[in-house]
């Protein structure tokens, strides 16, 4: 945010002493292990979506009326391959995102039987797979799918994703197969400098 802002040269609405306010007065909590903070009680669980991605629960639970209120970013109920799906929580309140609320997305199964049957048919006639994807969780579902599927000496991992699959594997607790995502790290090309690059634009040769 800082360097877009800086780039864009619009305001940065807060600054290195708040950032070094807020890493002092950060807690890091894992799931299903309330936490009390005043007369408030915290449980977060497992939303499906990425390494330690959230479902918050709040409740006053010494209150008469107590409400068990429900906050949730992103989440996935159905298993991915590096997730298990997220749990119902039962609530008495729900705020939750909705930013593809409205939209049905495509069969899993199918997807990834395009996907890799995709990445075939480009490389097995001497083109280059270019695969844009988010840094975080995408990055390494992807990356996972490729090692299963015997695609991955010919594949190259650059930008953000090389450091988001380093902190991943570092945290192997929040996600499953964890073993073939290491597999898939330790067996495909790091792009580290232009000459890495350079080779990978020329499919490896």
């Amino acid at each position: 945010t800082i360097k877009i802002s800086r780039k864009e040269h619009t305001k940065i609405n807060f600054h290195k002493r708040q950032l070094e306010k807020f890493s002092k007065r950060f807690m890091q909590v894992g799931y299903k292990k309330p936490v009390h903070l005043g007369e408030f009680d915290i449980e977060l669980y497992d939303a499906g979506h990425i390494a330690g991605s959230a479902i918050t629960l709040v409740e006053r639970v010494k209150a008469k009326n107590n409400k068990r209120i429900v906050y949730t970013g992103d989440f996935k109920m159905s298993p991915q391959f590096l997730h298990e799906g997220a749990k119902p929580v039962r609530s008495d309140v729900l705020i939750i995102e909705s930013t593809y609320a409205t939209r049905e997305h495509p069969d899993r199964n199918k997807l990834v039987h395009d996907f890799i049957e995709g990445v075939r048919e480009v490389t097995d006639n001497g083109g280059i797979a270019l695969v844009p994807a988010f840094a975080v969780g995408r990055s390494q579902e992807l990356l996972a799918l490729l090692y299963e599927h015997g695609l991955i000496e010919r594949t190259y991992i650059d930008g953000m994703a090389r450091e988001a699959t380093e902190i991943v594997l570092s945290n192997r607790g929040f996600i499953r197969n964890a073993d073939a995502l290491a597999k898939a790290a330790n067996e495909c090309n790091w792009v580290k400098d232009i000459a890495d690059r350079r080779e990978a634009l020329q499919g490896g040769s």
